[in-house]
């Protein structure tokens, strides 16, 4: 007997009619001065996606990380009771860059330029002729950002009192982050490319399916098919800020055997580490990983996509 295969559906026009048809607007993909608005108002007021777990994998663990956009440098570390926290890369004394090395494993940091040094907990330890400066040592700590983890992936938020928590921020999506592999990650690989667009575009990109059949053509095969030759989706979804989709998948796709060797790669990898199927809702409903990082130039209002950190599960 054979079996009838699932036909596309498309999403109900009027499930979507909330958001108007009108012509999206040019001016916030070009204009210098509305991405000075985004700097202020999303860069530096929202959870941002800056590490992973892994890149800290034991008590005294540091990275590094710039963070254009905000026009700053941030210092991730991981203390002695094993808590991640996140300051500003500067030593309180004259804003000298504190750390200069990417990745590490140090307790206490020590500004090469008149040896404050600084325990990887912000608080400032030592000082030479410290009590001719009149000030309070615990007011010479580093000015810290709020930290927080989802997933696996570690967030900051660069606003002193953020209105939200990272769960909060997050919503239904915290839960869907834990249940993915990467939330189990042990090493990761990563990899820079340049965009010269908005950095709007790159996010819109992977929201849109209407070019998968030009610019992809064979690894779109397996999103698009005869009831939908553009691989249009079979879902979105809105939590406040965040949007997803999820793709709808061609029921019989001409796989290629380049293909079909790593689809089953990726298949018994799954099964070895006991990944649960009936969850597979929720990874489809993630579309767009959280885990880009953008980086800008302030004049141009365009910038460099920073691809996620590929996360391998142990």
């Amino acid at each position: 007997m054979t079996l009838a295969q699932p036909q596309f559906r498309p999403v109900p026009k009027e499930a979507l009619a909330e958001l108007g048809t009108d012509p999206i607007p040019a001016a916030p993909y070009y204009d210098p001065d509305w991405f000075e608005r985004e700097r202020e108002a999303i860069f530096k007021r929202s959870w941002i996606q800056i590490g992973h777990l892994c890149e800290l994998p034991e008590p005294g663990s540091f990275i590094v990380r710039p963070f254009e956009v905000a026009r700053t440098s941030l210092l991730i570390t991981r203390t002695a009771e094993g808590r991640v926290r996140a300051f500003h890369n500067l030593c309180t004394h004259r804003g000298t860059r504190l750390v200069a090395e990417p990745e590490g494993r140090r307790s206490r940091f020590t500004c090469p330029y008149h040896g404050w040094t600084f325990g990887n907990d912000g608080s400032l330890l030592a000082a030479p002729d410290f009590d001719n400066f009149f000030v309070d040592r615990a007011a010479c700590r580093l000015p810290e950002v709020a930290c927080d983890v989802a997933g696996g992936f570690i967030f900051v938020n660069l606003d002193p009192e953020p209105a939200q928590s990272l769960a909060e921020y997050l919503g239904p999506l915290a839960e869907a982050l834990e249940r993915l592999p990467h939330a189990r990650a042990t090493t990761f690989a990563e990899y820079t490319y340049e965009v010269a667009a908005n950095w709007k575009l790159t996010y819109d990109n992977f929201q849109e399916n209407y070019h998968l059949r030009f610019i992809h053509p064979r690894s779109g095969e397996a999103a698009a098919g005869p009831d939908n030759p553009f691989g249009y989706p079979e879902r979105y979804e809105f939590f406040g800020p965040h949007r997803t989709q999820r793709i709808w998948s061609n029921p019989a796709p001409a796989i290629k055997p380049f293909q079909g060797f790593a689809f089953g790669l990726g298949a018994r990898f799954q099964a070895e580490r006991g990944f649960d199927p009936c969850r597979e809702d929720l990874l489809r409903d993630l579309s767009q990983p959280l885990s880009v990082r953008q980086s800008h130039d302030p004049l141009s209002a365009s910038g460099s996509c920073r691809s996620p950190r590929t996360a391998r599960a142990a």
